[in-house]
């Protein structure tokens, strides 16, 4: 039995435990995956009591994919310019490496529904450990300009000034261009039924919204984009599918295929034009 787990606070929406065990039926392997509540402080000790038992590895969620860096002993030089990880591998000997699969996810999920950013202006929304993990990506598709807008500002700063292109920069509510073409929410203010403070002027009828959160109701922030009529608007799911394919592959050494989930979930875009069915 390989033993997997999901490691986040709070961690009971998290769907990756079915996730993964589709992926565990493709190719006949047996996997206990458990989602693990961790409280504050306590995310060394049970990535330690994890290694003890012999885990195979595991998936790091909010609140910890910043924490957890100092955690490994190896971290993938993909990975390394992230600052953010989201899943680890342990060997038999009990070393630990850290891996960045969000970024791939994501890009694959925006190949799905047809999102380009390349030549676009993108808004980023968010600052934390989300936003680090796929901001490199979304940059490297040479979008016109990415905006990075943050509750706190001096967080949208830091991290604008970790990417060496002109074109990335934070920005102050009011200073946010009108009508983007892409917008990506990275920020957890969904967590709390909130919608980030933002102005209504960053959307129009060509906008299209991506939230990387995910809820079976729809998000708080894609409703709202919704009523302002954007063009598209797209929860996490797929993305959370593809980035677990890309995290199944350094577990056990075969990428799964992800379309007959992905049409069981039903991740699929919301168009405002008809009611949005996240499952």
């Amino acid at each position: 039995m390989n033993r997997l787990a999901v490691l986040g606070h709070p961690i009971a929406h998290s769907r990756s435990p079915e996730i993964h065990q589709d992926f565990a039926q493709q190719f006949g392997y047996s996997i206990d995956y458990q989602k693990i509540d961790v409280s504050p402080g306590r995310l060394g000790d049970q990535v330690s009591e994890l290694v003890r038992s012999g885990a195979l590895g595991c998936n790091i969620t909010v609140p910890y994919k910043s924490e957890v860096v100092a955690l490994c002993d190896h971290i993938a030089p993909e990975a390394q310019a992230f600052g953010v990880l989201n899943t680890l591998k342990f060997s038999d000997l009990g070393s630990v490496t850290g891996y960045n699969t969000d970024s791939a996810g994501f890009m694959a999920d925006l190949l799905h529904y047809g999102i380009s950013v390349t030549g676009k202006r993108v808004l980023l929304v968010g600052a934390g450990g989300a936003a680090q993990g796929i901001i490199d990506a979304l940059a490297q598709q040479a979008p016109s300009v990415i905006h990075i807008w943050n509750r706190s500002p001096e967080r949208a700063i830091a991290l604008a000034g970790r990417l060496t292109q002109t074109s990335v920069s934070a920005k102050i509510a009011d200073d946010l261009d009108p009508g983007y073409e892409v917008i990506v929410n990275a920020s957890a203010a969904g967590l709390s039924d909130q919608v980030p403070d933002l102005p209504a002027s960053i959307i129009k009828n060509h906008t299209q919204c991506y939230d990387l959160s995910y809820r079976q109701d729809g998000t708080p922030f894609l409703h709202w984009c919704d009523n302002l009529g954007a063009a598209m608007c797209v929860d996490g799911l797929g993305m959370l599918i593809e980035q677990a394919a890309f995290a199944f592959e350094i577990w056990f050494g075969e990428m799964p295929n992800t379309q007959k989930l992905r049409a069981r979930f039903d991740a699929r875009p919301l168009k405002t034009a008809s009611p949005w069915r996240p499952e």
